[in-house]
């Protein structure tokens, strides 16, 4: 599909959501050429729909940061919004953008550090694919889970770009610090709860001295919520620094 027919295909999805909805301003897009109105408003009005004060600095400072997100989910890492403003006496949201730029494409992908394990493969971005902030970030944090799961908790995953612009590439290096194994340390359980808490913590999966594991966590999470019960989890270091103290926060539904 070529890059006009691939913009057009966005327009037309956009274009069921072009109108913003009932109590929400409208959306005016400025000095976009090569991306469609309608997708760009389609993205700042979703924003806007979130806010129960969709006209708050705040909306719109949201709004315009969505516009430059899609951008950059679409292959134009230099597109640059910059102003966005309200006007009351038409009640609409201007956002205006100074330059679009070209789009670019994904270079080499390299993943600099022990794989303990991961498939490289198994990656969503390929070399040759439009430049995609998002899918770069939906890959870093499968790459951070599965360090997780492998039990470095305080594994870090940094995703390095380097820029070619002259080929209109991008190439990706994921550079991985795992760090050293660590376990669970102090569990606790608190929060306002009927159930005993020896039956809660019956359903955990998790235990001071085990070996560290992400998916251990998210399995306690799911079996006590199975009980009925809503859960928070908050992970802080403990008193080694291979050490994970975890509180379950556990509440009524």
């Amino acid at each position: 599909m070529t890059r006009a027919a691939a913009l057009a295909v966005l327009a037309l999805a956009a274009t069921a959501h072009a109108e913003s909805p009932a109590g929400l301003p409208q959306v005016e897009i400025v000095g976009n050429r090569d991306v469609s109105t309608e997708a760009l408003r389609a993205a700042a009005t979703a924003v806007l729909h979130g806010f129960s004060r969709p006209r708050s600095d705040d909306a719109i400072a949201r709004a315009s940061l969505a516009v430059s997100a899609y951008y950059w989910d679409h292959g134009y890492i230099a597109a640059k919004v910059t102003t966005m403003e309200y006007v009351p006496a038409r009640d609409t949201v201007r956002i205006t953008i100074a330059d679009e730029g070209e789009v670019f494409a994904l270079g080499q992908i390299t993943i600099d550090g022990d794989l303990a394990g991961f498939d490289p493969a198994s990656l969503a971005i390929r070399p040759g694919m439009v430049f995609s902030r998002s899918m770069i970030a939906r890959d870093r944090q499968a790459l951070t889970e599965h360090y997780l799961d492998q039990g470095y908790a305080y594994a870090n995953v940094l995703p390095l770009t380097k820029v070619d612009r002259s080929a209109r590439t991008v190439a990706i290096t994921f550079q991985i610090d795992r760090g050293k194994p660590a376990r669970f340390g102090a569990i606790a359980l608190v929060g306002a709860h009927r159930e005993p808490e020896a039956w809660l913590r019956g359903e955990l999966t998790v235990a001071t001295g085990q070996p560290y594991s992400f998916a251990a966590l998210e399995q306690s999470r799911r079996q006590l919520e199975a009980l009925g019960v809503a859960v928070s989890i908050t992970q802080n270091r403990g008193a080694t620094d291979d050490a994970v103290d975890v509180t379950f926060e556990v509440g009524e539904r």
